[in-house]
């Protein structure tokens, strides 16, 4: 996962820490080290609910661990959060399938696919 964090930061002065918290998350993501990510991913998300990029990790760390029923309403806000992503829809649409959800599933690939 080597996406450009997004600016969606917090607005005080704490835009030093929210970057360092944002890049220990990515290297925790990148080592493998999935269960660090996700608490610090829920940590991140939970204090920055707009910030995409946390969420994302947060949801692809639910789905790589079958959790797919947690994962929806996350992988939900973030194509909410991310509408110009597309790795956004296909995380969602992966997260449907996995439930059953195939028509639903379909219509976020196709979404994903109008955006490459």
């Amino acid at each position: 996962m080597t996406k450009k964090v997004s600016n969606r930061s917090p607005s005080s002065g704490s835009t030093e820490l929210f970057t360092e918290e944002m890049e220990k998350l990515l290297m925790l993501y990148q080592d493998g080290s999935f269960a660090d990510a996700g608490e610090l991913a829920a940590i991140i998300t939970e204090k920055y609910p707009e910030n995409p990029f946390s969420c994302r990790v947060r949801g692809a760390i639910l789905q790589q661990n079958g959790r797919y029923s947690e994962c929806l309403p996350i992988a939900f806000k973030c194509a909410d959060l991310a509408p110009f992503d597309e790795e956004a829809p296909t995380n969602l649409g992966t997260a449907l399938q996995a439930i059953g959800s195939s028509g639903e599933a379909r219509a976020s690939y196709g979404r994903a696919r109008g955006l490459k």
